[in-house]
């Protein structure tokens, strides 16, 4: 490195780019348009103002501002400019967003004493959260004087769950809750680098859900395992490949017949048949016994999957595939995430439940209609 100074033979300044190619090519990871920026060596004596043209498996090439493209040895530049490379590969490795879309959603629960006075009604709905495609703001509550006690509980890491309390409805009385919800949500893009990306070798408490049995992801039965079994692949192939694999075999397997009454990945299996939920169950599951963690993702009538590779540097990414058209690692801005996951404990419900809905339970009289309200419209921008 340096201006003047002369660069070692064996850190050899390349001028040609099919030089590069011929010498470096096959390794190459990382190819981007980068400002200028001052490199220098591990001693700090030598320093040159360049621009990385490419990162490689053991060397950087370097644009430098008068000219010169540079060829050196990653071991020999400095801390700071190797935690710089760092930092761009996970950035490459990582998915990207496009525009943000903005919505307005009104989402809740009319409670109605249909057939007879109620009391002591616990209601309950779910909101979105934010993700990194997606910003929620709560905006507004509509809350009717027959309601007490509303508050927001996080469920897991994957949705939120309004209570609220009613202590009593008089035969045709209506009690009613509604949020009203800001939403800047993003479309998702591939990573500019697949190459990098690796299948965690450690779960840890946090992924752990993701990787075991859900309702209607039946991992531990045979049916489901003979299906995973069948998935096979060289030691070589790379973690993204591997998933396209299991993507790919989903839809051979279950043919997409549109919607139907929820009947999980076993049954999806043994039919061969199913709609968006069924090959999203399918999908997660076999992810799940390759040791990928994977998990559902709920939009307004529809799911698909999201899947989790980690980058070079030990960073975790998830990652959608569509459940229906060919769309893999991207997906569109038009629908709000309603929640992410497919195993939650409902303090209202005894048993797990693959997705949060609208509940009200009373504890005397007579149960009462619940009517969920689900309003979602794209925000005119002034």
């Amino acid at each position: 490195l340096g201006g003047a100074v002369a660069v070692p033979a064996s850190e050899a300044v390349i001028t040609d780019a099919a030089d590069l190619s011929r010498e470096h090519g096959k390794h190459a990871a990382l190819a981007v348009e980068l400002p200028l920026r001052t490199w220098s060596d591990r001693t700090g004596r030598f320093s040159v103002e360049a621009r990385l043209f490419v990162q490689q498996d053991e060397f950087v090439t370097l644009d430098a501002a008068d000219g010169r493209r540079l060829d050196v040895p990653l071991a020999t530049l400095s801390e700071a400019d190797q935690q710089y490379l760092a930092a761009l590969v996970a950035e490459q490795s990582a998915p990207r967003y496009g525009d943000r879309r903005r919505l307005t959603a009104r989402l809740g629960v009319e409670v109605t004493a249909r057939d007879g006075a109620c009391r002591n009604l616990m209601c309950a709905f779910p909101i979105p959260l934010d993700w990194p495609e997606q910003s929620v703001t709560i905006v507004d509550r509509e809350v009717s004087s027959n309601v007490r006690k509303v508050n927001v509980h996080t469920l897991g890491d994957g949705v939120q769950q309004v209570r609220f309390l009613v202590p009593r409805l008089a035969a045709g009385e209506v009690a009613r809750v509604v949020f009203v919800l800001d939403i800047e949500r993003s479309s998702i893009l591939t990573p500019r680098d697949l190459s990098r990306l690796r299948i965690p070798t450690v779960v840890d408490a946090r992924l752990r859900q993701y990787v075991r049995e859900s309702p209607q992801i039946e991992i531990r039965h045979p049916v489901v395992r003979a299906e995973a079994d069948r998935l096979a692949w060289d030691a070589q192939t790379p973690a993204w490949q591997q998933v396209l694999a299991i993507r790919d075999h989903t839809f051979e397997t279950v043919e997409y017949t549109g919607v139907r009454a929820l009947k999980g990945a076993k049954r999806a299996i043994e039919e061969r048949t199913g709609d968006c939920e069924e090959r999203t169950s399918v999908f997660v599951a076999l992810c799940r016994l390759k040791g990928i963690p994977a998990r559902s993702v709920w939009i307004p009538g529809h799911a698909y999957a999201e899947f989790y590779l980690e980058d070079a540097s030990g960073s975790g990414h998830w990652f959608p595939c569509e459940s229906i058209v060919d769309q893999f690692g991207t997906i569109g801005d038009r629908f709000i995430i309603l929640q992410k996951g497919d195993n939650f404990r409902d303090p209202l419900k005894p048993e797990p439940q693959r997705y949060i809905s609208e509940t009200a339970r009373g504890t005397d009289g007579v149960a009462p209609l619940l009517t969920p309200v689900r309003e979602i419209n794209a925000r005119q921008e002034p």
